[in-house]
């Protein structure tokens, strides 16, 4: 009898997980954000490859299996491979995730020297690490005493560069917290709900709903945008979008 009850309850519980999982895929923001990668994503993070990327690499891991956690544990995403930078390589067909700026990941410097020779107007990281823009300004990290109390990222989406079939996203911090608060964000309900509203705004005047279109034409964009995350204690606190960052690639 025990042995039924306790196989009846699990199927319930199974069966309740598949309909909060799909009403999620339906309503949750999170999901036109990520809806591409669900099927699997690939996270190429950087190689500890000198001391002075080494924190880097460590708030990276950090992030990223705060990300995986909260993205596998509402369906977004089946399946999420790690592999490093610099053995990356026979899985360009694939959705990517690029995590780390491009001084600490190899690949991320290929995606935004590509950006520089096509000419795009784009956010870039000068040789200072600053995250700039022709015709935007330039952000750096804002200091409390020695320690950094604001520091920046830069989120871009584009079609993945090695096979334009699939989609890339790439979070570069200035700092190792600026990468794991931009991880955090993307994986933050309320966070990509605001981005997605801005998307909206931006791509068809707000009007059109996401089941109606809206999702698939944000999906096919090219863009970028800059976070702004607070720091305490060399950790991130706090990560809200920066007010008129969002920024659109033409032919990425």
């Amino acid at each position: 009898m025990d042995v039924s009850v306790g196989f009846v309850l699990g199927l319930v519980k199974s069966t309740l997980r598949l309909i909060y999982i799909g009403v999620v895929r339906v309503f949750d923001p999170r999901s036109t954000f990520w809806e591409s990668f669900f099927e699997k994503m690939i996270v190429v993070v950087a190689d500890k490859e000198s001391d002075e990327c080494a924190n880097t690499v460590m708030y990276d891991a950090m992030g990223c299996f705060e990300f995986r956690d909260k993205l596998a544990n509402i369906g977004l995403v089946k399946n999420i491979e790690f592999v490093f930078s610099r053995k990356y390589g026979g899985q360009r067909s694939s959705n990517l995730l690029l995590v780390g700026g491009p001084k600490a990941n190899f690949r991320t410097k290929m995606v935004f020297d590509n950006l520089k020779k096509n000419g795009n107007k784009h956010y870039c990281f000068d040789n200072f690490g600053i995250i700039q823009h022709c015709s935007r300004g330039a952000w750096a990290p804002s200091y409390n005493g020695e320690s950094i109390a604001i520091d920046w990222a830069v989120v871009t989406c584009i079609d993945n560069i090695f096979d334009k079939r699939f989609r890339m996203v790439i979070c570069s911090g200035i700092h190792g917290f600026a990468t794991m608060g931009a991880l955090r964000f993307l994986s933050d309900k309320q966070s990509v709900g605001i981005l997605i509203q801005e998307l909206k705004e931006r791509c068809c005047g707000g009007w059109l709903p996401l089941f109606c279109g809206a999702g698939k034409l944000i999906r096919g964009k090219s863009y970028q945008f800059i976070l702004k995350v607070e720091v305490v204690d060399s950790m991130p606190v706090g990560v809200s979008l920066e007010s008129g960052s969002l920024c659109f690639i033409d032919d990425a």
